[in-house]
Parts: C-alpha cells; sequence; structure tokens
C-alpha cells in the first residue's frame, strides 16, 4: 500500500510539475501567426483563428495536442508544423482544399487523411509537418 500511495504522489508531482512547465512554455494566442504548445502528462486542444498562418511548435511528453486548423488560412508560401515529442499524440485538423506533406523522423507514426494531391489546383495552401518522435503518433485530418 505504501508503494501505491508513494507511485501516486510521484505521478501527481510530476503531473502540477508537466502543467506548470507546459503553461510557461505556451507561445502565441489563437489569432497569432504562429504559436508554440507543450502538452506534458496532459492534453491541449488549440483553434486557430488566424489569418496568416505560418508555425506551431509542440512538444508532447505523455500527452496529446489536437490542433484545428480549419478556420485559419495559411499565410502566402505555405507553413509547417513542427512536432517533437515522446510517447504522445498530435492531431491535426486542417480544410480539404489544403495540400498536406510530411517528414517523420523516429519511432512512431503518421497518418496524413487528406485530399489525394492531384484533386488539388496547383496553387493550393501547402501545410508542411516536420516530425520528430518516439513511440508518438501524428495524424492529419483533412475531411473538414
Amino acid at each position: 500500500m505504501r508503494r501505491v500511495v508513494t507511485v501516486a504522489l510521484v505521478v501527481g508531482a510530476a503531473a502540477a510539475v508537466g502543467q506548470v512547465l507546459a503553461a510557461k512554455a505556451r507561445r502565441g494566442e489563437d489569432s497569432d501567426a504562429e504559436f508554440r504548445r507543450v502538452a506534458v502528462l496532459a492534453g491541449q486542444e488549440v483553434k486557430s483563428l488566424s489569418g496568416e498562418f505560418r508555425a506551431a511548435d509542440v512538444l508532447v511528453g505523455l500527452g496529446g495536442v489536437t490542433i484545428d486548423l480549419t478556420d485559419a488560412q495559411l499565410a502566402e508560401g505555405g507553413a509547417v508544423v513542427r512536432i517533437r515529442g515522446a510517447v504522445g499524440g498530435v492531431n491535426v485538423e486542417v480544410p480539404s482544399d489544403w495540400r498536406v506533406t510530411g517528414d517523420l523522423v523516429g519511432f512512431g507514426g503518421m497518418n496524413l487523411d487528406t485530399t489525394p494531391v492531384d484533386d488539388l489546383p496547383d496553387d493550393a495552401p501547402t501545410l508542411h509537418l516536420d516530425a520528430r518522435v518516439i513511440m508518438s503518433g501524428v495524424n492529419v485530418d483533412g475531411r473538414h
């Protein structure tokens, strides 16, 4: 019983520290062209309302982040979402008329569920995902 209490206290303390670090690392608001989010032992949701979205930096550790870009407009030249994480997950929701490309390095998976490139115009807005992860998943939902 004593071990269970000790483990519960350690996990609770780690979660609290993770929330404090996530709050300190947070940059940008939902309407900003760039933002940063950190999720440690927790989850976060971001709904970008930017009229000129350029970049997002996301760090996950035993946590997850959902980024909803369905109401955002990409900056001229496109945008990038940089994902770094260990044992976490990131879900990115995009409009169906965006071209999405991605690079995944590490141990994990990336699912780009988007409109086939051949069905998009040459000048379609382009979002690039740059993921460096360990045992993490990245999902893009482009059916919006």
